[in-house]
């Protein structure tokens, strides 16, 4: 499964870390733990694609080195692993970047596609400058989705309209509670839905039934067309427009201004 693979990806990195970097008191790491095809998952921080990890170096007294030196040594061990799509190294172990400079890019336009393309532009030129140690981009990776566009005429004549029949097809493949099992003062939500071989494809969601209203079976692709298309998670936007952010780490030993 999809966890399995991100467990035994992330004991891996590590075991490296742990094994290059002495310094380390304290080291723990999780993963998602939410099933990637769920709906409200891929809303949050919590597919199971995703790791976290937790480093604690202990007091500054007790190590010669700097944390920003064993930050870029960590930066440096993780570009080692192609199936990394994005990595960011904290400094200070807070949400911001702790001690270390950053330099930030802001990228406006409406057209995702150019902007994406912009930012990775300037991303590559900076990262090929000793100037800077990492740089990352705010937008995160597309998801895939599938998209129904209904014909209203073929859902008329079928006795279907788009919210019920999309109300159905959302059924089918996100699943409705249906029931709850109880045991021992627990209760369970009971979730139907397709199973995984049949709501993988454009086809397969093209054959997915639903019922109108005299209980007759409709095919969805009797009605309307399967788009697949790639979507970002969150659209991020400042004063109304929409923005991708670069952000730079300046490197050790390099003057903020000459990052700028």
């Amino acid at each position: 499964t999809a966890q399995n693979v991100t467990s035994d990806f992330a004991a891996r990195v590590y075991t490296e870390i742990s094994e290059k970097v002495p310094e380390i008191k304290v080291f723990n790491y999780s993963f998602g733990q939410a099933d990637s095809d769920n709906t409200f998952a891929n809303m949050q921080s919590n597919g199971t694609h995703l790791v976290s990890m937790n480093i604690n170096l202990g007091s500054v007294d007790t190590r010669e080195r700097k944390t920003s030196e064993i930050a870029d040594q960590i930066r440096e061990i993780l570009t080692g692993y192609p199936e990394i799509r994005k990595a960011v190294v904290t400094e200070g172990g807070g949400m911001g970047m702790g001690g270390a400079s950053s330099v930030d890019v802001e990228i406006y336009g409406y057209d995702f596609r150019q902007t994406d393309e912009l930012a990775r532009q300037l991303q590559s030129r900076m990262l090929q400058s000793p100037k800077y140690s990492q740089v990352t981009l705010s937008r995160d990776e597309y998801t895939p989705e599938y998209r129904i566009v209904f014909d209203r005429t073929k859902l008329a004549l079928n006795g279907l309209n788009s919210s019920t029949a999309g109300a159905a097809f959302s059924a089918a493949m996100s699943g409705s509670v249906t029931s709850y099992y109880r045991e021992e003062g627990e209760e369970y939500k009971i979730r139907v839905r397709y199973a995984p071989e049949f709501r993988t494809s454009a086809e397969d969601l093209g054959n997915t039934i639903v019922y109108n209203a005299a209980g007759a079976p409709v095919r969805l692709k009797e009605i309307g067309t399967v788009i697949e298309t790639e979507v970002p998670p969150t659209i991020e936007r400042k004063d109304r427009e929409r923005l991708i952010t670069v952000k730079g780490i300046v490197a050790r030993g390099a003057a903020l201004s000459e990052a700028v």
